[in-house]
């Protein structure tokens, strides 16, 4: 039964095109849509998701070498070196299995807490679902030391509750981004872009009376400049701006060496440039064709299962919104991410922190767009900067959680499942049911728990309030779906 259940996830679960296309089939079933709509509806929504990971895999390729090429100018190591002897008490294989079971169990819950209470949110990314889980199965069974099975069963509802309320706690800031309440943010940022774009809010511009807040989006180009107006050309030319920078300060020897293949060094940043752009515009093309037709497949289904219930989509299904402040939020992240890494460098952390690259544009990018709707341009930079600067320091305090999980999670986990691992391990550490901690992993400084908890007292506290008395405000309610 559980290699049953492996192969499901692994083969299904995992392939967000496959999830996303048998969701749109069984929702438009459930809708008794006729045959030929059904079919060209779930093939458009699979074309769509492929163009949208086409164009990511795109962006991600250029976003690599920015990373490289930053990190050589500035002297920082992508990553620390060395592990600190971090202990093992739960292999590796045995957290991806429990944690692919979970992935399953919560999406029961998740559907069972929409259908009953007021989290009316379905959690349709199961690929962040999957990472968010790994971080709650290994706080249980590596610092909890819970057995395979209970801790698979206490994850699940753990994960089922995360998926109901953490879209429920970003959407008024969403909505203050999109103007829409049909969508809502399923990705391992969104408390992250919640806390970041509120910042961004508190210290950003305040709008004042018969004046608006400045954007990045309404950046005013002159006539002869008028080509800027269309985003590929505009994003094109700012990339290629970025990498041209970035080559010349680097060095063109290194860029020859490790990057263009000995390529000219000015071609390669034209070329990054356009690539950049390009996936940005298939990815964008991916999202409009499959959201066109997954949304009232998602109707049919939660009409069904969870009446009333909104879907929540991964983080540049949103980036139409804000396209501008998505690469404004992008570099700002990326820079200030070098700094706090520069920072535990200087301080001799002996755990590596690996640079968040693709986070910082699908996180920091969002971040950047909620801030820049809030606060305007300077609330997008101060929302990307925390966004960048936060995470880095979060994950270096909670680096005895994870296990033998540690290598994926410094380099792969963003905001939520550092942030929801450390509510589970926290717990576990006040209520002493650490006991491997005090056997292998030894006594862990007083001031990293403190730190610790001082984070997630600070996050707590901003969803108690973001929920309870800002989007309380009349300007910030949002529209009663009918």
């Amino acid at each position: 039964m559980e290699r049953i259940i492996q192969v499901i996830v692994s083969d299904v679960l995992q392939q967000p095109t496959v999830v996303l296309s048998l969701i749109g089939m069984i929702g438009l079933i459930m809708l008794r849509k006729p045959v030929e709509q059904i079919v060209t509806s779930v093939v458009k929504i699979f074309i769509g998701m492929t163009a949208f990971l086409l164009g990511l895999v795109a962006m991600m390729e250029a976003m690599d070498h920015a990373s490289k090429l930053i990190s050589h100018s500035m002297d920082i190591p992508l990553e620390l070196e060395g592990y600190g002897g971090v202990p093992i008490a739960v292999e590796s294989e045995v957290l991806w299995s429990a944690a692919s079971i979970v992935l399953l169990l919560a999406l029961i819950v998740n559907i069972c807490i929409a259908r009953f209470t007021r989290f009316k949110y379905v959690y349709l990314t199961a690929h962040w679902s999957l990472q968010i889980a790994l971080g709650v199965v290994a706080a249980l069974m590596h610092w909890g030391g819970m057995p395979f099975w209970p801790a698979i069963l206490l994850a699940a509802v753990i994960m089922g509750f995360y998926q109901s309320v953490a879209p429920w706690i970003a959407q008024p800031f969403m909505y203050k981004l999109t103007g829409t309440n049909d969508l809502a943010l399923g990705h391992a940022s969104s408390i992250g872009v919640a806390f970041c774009g509120w910042l961004g809010q508190v210290f950003g511009q305040k709008e004042k009376e018969g004046k608006p807040r400045s954007s990045w989006e309404d950046l005013k180009i002159p006539k002869k400049l008028s080509f800027l107006r269309e985003i590929s050309v505009s994003v094109a030319i700012f990339m290629f701006i970025f990498f041209f920078v970035m080559t010349f300060v680097g060095g063109w020897d290194f860029v020859r060496a490790e990057l263009s293949g000995g390529q000219n060094p000015v071609l390669f940043a034209l070329f990054e440039g356009l690539r950049f752009a390009a996936g940005m515009m298939v990815l964008l093309f991916g999202i409009r064709m499959f959201i066109s037709e997954i949304l009232p497949a998602v109707k049919g289904i939660t009409d069904k299962l969870a009446p009333g219930a909104t879907p929540a989509l991964d983080s540049p299904v949103f980036f139409q919104f804000a396209p501008v402040s998505l690469i404004v939020g992008y570099i700002v992240a990326q820079f200030t991410s070098f700094v706090s890494i520069w920072l535990l460098y200087l301080a001799n952390w002996h755990i590596p922190v690996v640079m968040l690259t693709s986070e910082n544009l699908f996180g920091g990018g969002l971040a950047a767009g909620v801030g820049n709707a809030v606060g305007g341009r300077r609330g997008a930079v101060i929302s990307a900067g925390l966004f960048g600067f936060l995470i880095t320091f979060i994950r270096a305090l909670a680096w005895h959680m994870p296990g033998a999980a540690m290598p994926f999670a410094q380099a792969f986990f963003s905001w939520d499942p550092t942030i929801l691992m450390s509510y589970v391990g926290s717990v576990i550490t006040i209520f002493g049911f650490n006991t491997f901690n005090e056997v292998a992993t030894g006594p862990i400084p007083t001031w990293v728990h403190f730190g610790l908890g001082g984070v997630l007292l600070v996050i707590t506290a901003f969803i108690v309030y973001s929920r309870l008395v800002w989007a309380k405000k009349p300007e910030n309610q949002l529209p009663v779906k009918g």
